[in-house]
Order: C-alpha cells, then structure tokens, then sequence
C-alpha cells in the first residue's frame, strides 16, 4: 500500500484546534494517531532543511546525503527491505512524514504497514549491462536533479542497488539530510548492521565538541570568545573568500549537477602515527592538513594562483551523547558551523600540521556554533510563519555557507569489517550534495581513511583531479614526520 497524502488537506488538518479531531484525520490519511507524534518538533536546522523540502516556494535545493557501500556479491531485495522494516524503521525519523505545520516541519509517524518498501529499496534498471565508475557517476548526479526528488509524501529516504561491471554490487541509500546530520547517519548505519563475527561492539559515535576541549592560555581563550560572539552575531556580513577556480560565484542559482570521486586508502594507522609526532594533536588535526596538502597539490597541478582566502564550513558536534544507539534513536541535526581557513601557502608539511592543530583548538573553544543556534533557534519559526520570511531564511542560509569554498566533513565509521544481509561490506563512502560549488567527506572505515569528492562541474567537470591529490599528499606529510628524530614531539609555536 502506498501512503498519498494531499499537501492542502494536510495543511488544513494541521490547523484545526481540536487535537482528537486531528489525530483523526492524520489516522485517515495513514498517519499514526499518537499524541506524542504530534509533539516531535524538528531543530532549527531540521526545521529549515524540512521546509525547503517539501515547501516548492521556498525554492531550496534539499540537501542529500548519499552512501556508497560495496558488496561482492548482489543483496536480495527482499531479504534488505526485510531487515531495514525491522532495524532502520526502530528510529522514528525513517518511519516519518516531514510535515509542515505553517511555523515550521513537524516529523508525523506514519503506519509502518502502508510503508511502501519497493519504493524505498529498489534496483536501477540497467538495461545497457553492468555499470562503470562514470555510469554511477551520472546516475548520482542525476539524484540532484528536479524531476529525481523524492516523493514528500513518503519517508525521505531510499537505497538503490546497482551492479558494477567489476562484478561487485553497490548500494547507495540517499538520505534527506533533514532527517539527520552526519553523526545521525553513521549511528542510524551502524544499527542496520548485522551483529559483526564475535560480537564485537559498534563503533562509538564522534565525542561531543564539549569533551575536546583543548589546553589553551586563558587570555587566549578570552580572545576566542569575543572573537566567537561577534562572528556568529554577524556572519552573514562578513567577508566572503576570494575568488578561485573552486568557488561557487551564483549561490542563490539552482544548483546544477554533480560529479564524484573518491581518493585511494591510506592506512588509519599511519594517520595516528603522524599524530604522535604532535603534542596534544587529534587525527582531526592530520586530516585537515592531509586535506589542505590536497588542495594545493591540485591548485599546482591546473596552474592557478593559490587563493589568498580559501575556508572550508564543517559541523560540529553539539551533542553530548556519545552512544551511537542513543545518537540513532533521536537522530535530528545537532551541530554547529565552524569555519577553518586552509593555510595554503605552508612551506612544510610539519610546519602546516602545527598551523592547523593551533587553528582548530582555537575553533573548539569559540563559542560560536552555540550562539548561532540558540540565535536561529529563536529566530526561524518566526521566519518560517511566512513566505516572505521563508526567503528571507533561504537567502541568509545560502549567503552564509556561500561565504567559503568548500564544505568539509570527517565522519569515522566502523573501526572493523561491517556485514549486512550476511554480506562483507568491501568498501564503504559517503558524499553529500551540499549549497556549495565543492564537498569534502572524509570517512574511515576498517582501518583505512579515504575521501570522497563531489563537485559542480561548472567549477571543476573531474572531481578525480582533486581526489587524486589524497594518497600523494599523505605520502608526502608520513615521509617528512619519519624524518623527525625519534623522540622529536613537535610542539606549538
């Protein structure tokens, strides 16, 4: 049975006062009449990617979040819609409608039995035969396009299945990122898994930014706060990077496609054998530099100047839990923008991991993620009670992502072999089709880190000219911490 639901009607059952009547009405178009379900409000920023998808005249884009899993072997349909019915529809975010209650979107539950799994677990038709890397290219790409949106009326979410001509399959749930930020999604993946052989437990999910905190001067940390308060006070004035060959120059413009790459693995282990050549590094620290050395290896390589501010927008982690069960049974966006300027004119690599640790500490302990949410968590309903004020909150979230260049992700997966369906899990990566011109998801999984690249193809049609600079660079940046004495441990400047 498929759920269809009449936007109009919907719209006029959510004004009516009477709440029995309501939940009457919404158990007439297969809404789950439960009291609570009414009461499932979405956080500002799930608020805002909800509205922009389901609301036409907010005119924003979604924003889409896409998996890569690799299997040797196909899955049975059957036997995946069979477990994603009994795991992934536990997490009541993937058994819901996102509804728009005039002020904002609400999460509506809907009955699990008028779910309809072939829509939501399907294989692509491939009537030309297997697929190459650059048919799954143009078939992600295609996922970004208008008339491929997903059907509002449903849970917005769905896996596919494809083959490849290498003989693997590979499935690629693509996932409304209203429904959940990265750190959601990695535990809401972690709970479809099969038990792994041995029992082994699940991945812990990234620590909250509030258990990070790095050893800094207090004077310092004064300075990051007032630097932090007026940053996020005004951020959709401040000065946008300079112009380069990767930055998007119309951001209110209807995205276009995409094209993705992603790099070759370098082992986790060498990462935080790079890390113990620096006091109080994180791996966060190596791979932001790692990422770093790739942009400019690639700026050198197309023979452009290196621009003299290039910023990448990442989450950060507002929660506090840190168990993935948890994490995955409220899902929801928890987290906060930070904005890191890539040192792109470094002389060494050792010299750049130093840049970058003191750069990222100070970011760790800005308060800013934390007033820009209780500022837009106040704000945006009132925005959102109007259509004028719905574009007025569209264009402000489009001017202050557009500020930077590329968005940046770091999302650590499973630690050890995952399995579903019975089946090895190859390989496993992620992409996202986020406001701006270049992502970044960097993943790691089973011991190795690699990472995907998506691009506008209107700045850069071979997002693999990016993401081949990945493996060179980590190269690079293990050789010279070799180098160091023994007991050298880099310090801070």
């Amino acid at each position: 049975m498929t759920l269809h639901v009449d936007a109009m009607a919907l719209e006029e059952h959510l004004a009516e006062p009477s709440p029995a009547r309501l939940r009457r009405q919404l158990s007439s178009i297969g809404v789950v009449p439960s009291k609570p379900s009414l009461q499932r409000r979405a956080s500002y920023l799930s608020n805002a990617m909800g509205i922009g998808t389901v609301d036409p005249d907010m005119h924003l884009h979604p924003v889409l979040v896409i998996g890569m899993l690799y299997f040797k072997n196909p899955l049975s349909l059957s036997t995946l819609r069979t477990v994603l019915l009994e795991r992934l529809l536990q997490l009541p975010r993937f058994g819901s409608i996102v509804v728009d209650r005039g002020d904002g979107a609400d999460f509506v539950p809907i009955n699990k039995a008028s779910l309809d799994m072939e829509y939501h677990v399907s294989d692509v038709p491939q009537p030309q035969g297997a697929w190459s890397t650059s048919d799954v290219d143009a078939f992600l790409s295609k996922l970004n396009e208008p008339e491929h949106a997903m059907d509002t009326s449903k849970p917005l979410w769905r896996f596919f299945q494809v083959r490849l001509n290498d003989g693997r399959a590979l499935l690629v749930p693509v996932i409304n990122h209203a429904i959940g930020d990265g750190v959601a999604l990695v535990s809401a993946l972690l709970s479809i898994l099969d038990e792994p052989p041995g029992g082994a437990p699940p991945a812990a999910a990234p620590p909250s930014r509030r258990t990070e905190a790095p050893q800094v001067p207090l004077m310092s940390r004064l300075r990051a706060a007032l630097i932090g308060c007026f940053e996020a006070n005004a951020g959709p004035f401040l000065t946008a990077d300079d112009d380069s060959r990767l930055k998007l120059k119309n951001h209110r413009a209807p995205p276009d496609a995409r094209v993705c790459a992603q790099s070759k693995q370098v082992p986790l282990a060498a990462i935080k054998e790079i890390k113990s050549k620096f006091a109080q590094a994180s791996v966060n620290d190596v791979l932001m530099a790692l990422t770093t050395m790739m942009l400019r290896r690639y700026y050198d390589e197309v023979g452009e100047p290196i621009p003299a501010r290039m910023r990448g927008i990442f989450p950060i982690n507002l929660r506090t839990e840190t168990s993935a069960k948890q994490i995955a049974k409220t899902m929801g966006n928890q987290f906060g923008n930070g904005k890191f300027a890539f040192p792109m004119n470094y002389t060494s690599p050792i010299e750049l991991v130093r840049t970058v640790k003191d750069q990222v500490d100070e970011i760790k302990i800005k308060p800013t993620p934390y007033i820009e949410r209780e500022i837009l968590g106040a704000v945006t309903p009132v925005l959102m009670s109007s259509k004028c004020g719905r574009k007025l909150l569209r264009d402000l979230m489009l001017d202050v992502f557009a500020k930077c260049t590329v968005m940046i992700s770091n999302v650590p997966g499973p630690p050890s072999a995952a399995y579903l369906c019975g089946q090895k899990v190859e390989d496993l990566m992620f992409y996202a089709f986020a406001p701006l011109g270049v992502y970044i998801g960097v993943l790691s999984y089973n011991g190795m880190v690699s990472t995907g690249i998506c691009c506008m193809p209107s700045l850069e049609p071979d997002a693999g000219r990016v993401a081949k600079h990945w493996q060179p660079a980590f190269a690079e940046l293990l050789k010279a911490t070799r180098q160091l004495p023994v007991a050298h441990i880099v310090t801070a400047a």
